[in-house]
């Protein structure tokens, strides 16, 4: 048997129900890729309806494909009509980069669910306990805010942290004045948003903590200078501190409640004190 191949590629004889099935997709789908001049399907004279041929099967089967990958519909039409293989190169190069880049965003969230997870774990566990850390790391995109005038969009993060993931986690670093004035001293205060390790950064953006004591607490922002002051006085026998401390709040649980988000307090120590 020879294969006709006009006959058996080219010759319209599937109505769109039997397309849909045998592709998994919607009449709306390909009516949108129809419209859109991916596609074009003849049509009958006599009863009306629209037929696709194998060729056409096989042009949504790459479109489809293209759109699981989130190629926009305009680019679509680069890829079928391309005819040079370097060419094919480097669109597939292209693609392979968005979804290395589509990997990593997920690979993020997961690990900032996990986070969020950890931190609730260890507070429903231990609230309010003390413990030593080392060796922890701060990546943030700096952010504002002028408490005269209340300006909130000095607050966001810079244009290098272009989703709402990097809200969620807020980094407040404030110096010693700001405890003993129980808040009102904010000449010293950094307004950050946590971020991807692979994120580009702005100087002076990374910070790193050889030693802290830690403490994460839900209790209510007014409470915190003291709960940072009696830290001090328990523990200035056996460290010295910096004149800095660090939070980690995290909007993502009490979110109508603001005056008690779970909180992770760092207090760096420069030094440990002989005994």
């Amino acid at each position: 048997m020879i294969l006709d191949r006009e006959e058996y590629f080219f010759k319209p004889r599937y109505k769109i129900g039997e397309v849909c099935k045998a592709l998994g997709t919607t009449k709306d789908a390909l009516r949108y890729y129809e419209s859109s001049g991916i596609i074009v399907p003849k049509r009958n004279e006599h009863n009306g309806y629209k037929y696709y041929s194998i060729a056409d099967l096989e042009i949504l089967n790459v479109t489809l494909f293209l759109r699981a990958i989130e190629v926009p519909i305009q680019e679509i039409p680069r890829f079928l009509q391309c005819k040079d293989m370097d060419s094919y190169g480097e669109l597939l190069d292209e693609q392979i980069e968005k979804v290395t880049q589509r990997i990593n965003y997920w690979t993020y969230i997961k690990t900032l669910l996990s986070y969020f997870q950890k931190a609730l774990e260890n507070y429903k566990q231990n609230p309010n306990s003390i413990t030593l850390v080392k060796d922890v790391k701060f990546k943030f995109h700096k952010g504002e805010f002028d408490y005269e005038k209340g300006d909130i969009t000095k607050m966001a993060a810079s244009k290098n942290a272009p989703t709402g993931t990097y809200h969620i986690s807020k980094l407040k670093i404030v110096g010693k004045n700001w405890i003993l004035t129980n808040r009102e001293d904010v000449s010293d205060l950094i307004i950050g948003h946590l971020c991807n390790e692979n994120d580009a950064m702005e100087e002076g953006s990374i910070c790193i903590l050889p030693q802290a004591l830690l403490i994460t607490t839900l209790e209510s922002l007014d409470k915190v200078p003291e709960i940072v002051k009696n830290i001090w006085e328990k523990y200035e026998n056996q460290y010295d501190f910096e004149d800095k401390v660090y939070f980690v709040e995290h909007a993502f649980f009490n979110v109508f409640n603001q005056g008690e988000l779970l909180r992770n307090i760092y207090l760096p120590i420069v030094q440990t004190k002989r005994s």
